[in-house]
């Protein structure tokens, strides 16, 4: 049984065995779904209820030399985008020990709905964050650029045409940054 399945009941109610075995099936396939979830869990992966649950998930890409301010911007994101259900991955909150790393990375990458990266000296030199840079370029993802002390000319060119923000006026712009359009929408 798939997640946005519904069970349906074979027949109207007239036989009490037909109803029963009905209702089994429907718990038997609903505690299937159940063991799935919790198997891709026990696995490290995320399930397709994280999936769906992160579809307003705003995925930030940064050094780990700027974890720290990464960690005040996803913060802040998630204070002002809380009422709308805006939540932020950011790997060092949600990779956790034992996890695959690139595997978390390319299903976060996939399942969110914005993609935030905080360039400064150290990151635009980082190669992680240029493939995840590449890796959102070519899902399609909005991206929104964050600049911590560099200059225009240092972006990397895949997203050279997208507006930058510097870091000092971020709290201006929170407002867009957690509003998430419905993808289907921007198609």
């Amino acid at each position: 049984m798939r997640e946005n399945q519904e069970c349906h009941f074979s027949r109207p109610f007239t036989d009490p065995f037909t109803f029963t075995t009905d209702i089994n099936n429907c718990i038997k396939a609903h505690s299937e779904l159940a063991i799935q979830k919790a198997s891709c869990r026990l696995q490290g992966m995320r399930s397709t209820t994280a999936n769906i649950r992160n579809a307003k998930n705003v995925f930030i890409s940064h050094s780990t030399r700027d974890t720290w301010i990464a960690r005040h911007i996803a913060a802040d994101i998630e204070r002002k985008g809380r009422r709308f259900g805006v939540t932020t991955f950011l790997d060092a909150k949600d990779i956790g020990p034992g996890e695959l790393i690139n595997e978390s990375l390319r299903q976060s990458l996939r399942a969110c709905a914005k993609f935030v990266v905080v360039l400064s000296s150290e990151s635009i030199q980082r190669e992680w964050v240029l493939i995840e840079i590449g890796a959102a370029w070519g899902l399609r993802k909005p991206i929104v650029v964050i600049l911590d002390k560099v200059v225009a000319s240092k972006i990397p060119k895949a997203i050279a045409s997208h507006r930058a923000i510097d870091l000092n006026d971020l709290e201006n712009h929170l407002a867009r940054i957690t509003k998430i359009e419905d993808r289907k929408k921007r198609l």
